[in-house]
């Protein structure tokens, strides 16, 4: 296994804590925080330079940033009980503050339509979010960047007795996934935004990140040292890997071609054979705290596309390395391996 170092976006003044590509692969947008201050940022993927910035976009850090998938805007989740969901135009220089949650918000997911999206919080409740029918007119010469669609509330959800923690639709928008600091995996029926509980997976630990496999067979979750693999439509367990990472699993994402699953933890990130579910490789880099990776949507260019992981230093790194490869970041140190 060889690595190379390429040059890091900088931006940030805080630990990076959020990452996500835009779906054409143009963009990636970034999210940080300590304390009291949180910073949003939109670089460029081939330059690295830095596009958009919202400063003070949260009170307190960033737990997540989703590209919305029509590129219309970002979706920012944040600690704190007041303004911690907001949904900003694709300059980040407007916003919509979406009010619901009691507390902290830990997670969010898009439909892949861009019509509905969920918020997990730490009030154990998931809020659905649906494009209100007043939406804002479409991009002209004048006004390139139109106001972001208003979101309205549409239901709320209360079958979790603790924090909801993950989040994920389906690739074709049908289920929605809920998961929870506890145990419990509810499965929904999402039928334009009116969710039904349909089943709940027998699990006993703690849920903190869920993925669709793309063919909507499987569902991942990284728990506690684990990474298990359900076949949720008849909610049965296909596998338990013990002890797939030394501490917590924080992230667990399919490649958008389904081929590769990569979970990472604070001991570092690693490769896992999705057909199979049997581990390939494993990129350690001693010292780094890495948080979430994200894949970029780009099947066509590469076998396996793009993934970044995020540490706990202030700066964000995306690769360079040759298409034929999967391609992995680290805190500046690059990983290049074949599955």
């Amino acid at each position: 296994m060889s690595y190379k170092t390429n040059t890091p976006f900088y931006g940030h003044y805080a630990p990076v804590t959020a990452v996500s590509f835009s779906f054409d692969n143009t963009l990636v947008a970034s999210g940080s925080g300590k304390e009291d201050q949180s910073t949003v940022l939109i670089h460029t993927c081939s330059t690295g330079s830095v596009k958009h910035r919202a400063e003070n976009a949260h009170p307190f850090r960033v737990n997540q940033v989703k590209f919305l998938p029509d590129s219309s805007g970002v979706v920012t989740c944040s600690d704190g009980n007041n303004a911690n969901l907001k949904v900003w135009s694709s300059s980040l220089d407007r916003f919509q503050t979406l009010r619901g949650h009691e507390n902290s918000v830990l997670c969010v997911a898009c439909t892949p339509t861009s019509s509905h999206l969920a918020s997990g919080g730490g009030d154990t409740t998931v809020l659905i979010w649906c494009k209100s029918a007043f939406a804002a007119s479409p991009a002209t010469d004048e006004d390139p960047d139109p106001e972001p669609e208003p979101w309205v509330g549409l239901r709320m959800l209360r079958d979790h007795n603790d924090a909801v923690t993950a989040l994920a639709f389906s690739a074709d928008a049908r289920t929605l996934a809920t998961g929870s600091s506890i145990s419990n995996i509810h499965l929904y029926k999402f039928n334009s935004g009116d969710p039904m509980l349909i089943q709940t997976l027998q699990n006993t630990e703690p849920v903190f990140s869920i993925s669709f496999s793309p063919n909507n067979t499987q569902l991942a979750m990284g728990s506690h040292k684990s990474i298990k693999f359900w076949d949720y439509v008849h909610g049965n367990l296909i596998k338990n890997i013990f002890n797939a990472q030394s501490d917590n699993v924080l992230s667990v994402e399919y490649s958008p071609n389904g081929r590769a699953l990569v979970s990472s933890s604070l001991d570092g990130m690693k490769l896992w054979n999705a057909d199979t579910l049997e581990f390939k490789h494993n990129f350690e880099d001693a010292g780094l705290d890495p948080y979430r990776q994200t894949f970029t949507s780009d099947t066509v260019s590469s076998p396996l596309p793009v993934v970044v992981i995020i540490g706990s230093n202030q700066s964000l790194h995306q690769p360079n390395l040759p298409n034929a490869r999967i391609r992995c970041a680290c805190s500046g140190h690059y990983f290049d391996c074949k599955v």
